[in-house]
């Protein structure tokens, strides 16, 4: 799969999963951000990272991130994504909630 295409179906995932948990997310105060994709340098060595804020009236309180490409090569799917999405959402959860 082309590089974009694998980001913004990975960017998808990650937006479907916040919004499984946007009524917990919401009922301790915290708002997040849309994944953003960074892309940077040559094809052969493209490295790309998605990174989710979160915040709270104080501004961002936690940061999700992980690298889709380093070094020109793919290290991640989109279902390896998902299955970290489900233990990193309920960590920041329980970050918050002490």
């Amino acid at each position: 799969m082309h590089a974009k295409a694998l980001e913004r179906q990975i960017a998808t995932v990650v937006s479907a999963a916040l919004d499984r948990y946007a009524a917990d997310l919401a009922s301790v105060g915290l708002t997040w951000t849309q994944p953003t994709v960074r892309g940077a340098s040559e094809l052969s060595s493209y490295t790309s990272e998605i990174e989710v804020d979160f915040k709270d009236e104080t501004g961002i309180v936690d940061v999700l991130e992980f690298f889709v490409f380093r070094g020109g090569k793919e290290i991640v799917s989109a279902d390896e994504v998902e299955v970290w999405l489900a233990e990193a959402i309920p960590d920041v959860l329980s970050r918050r909630t002490g």
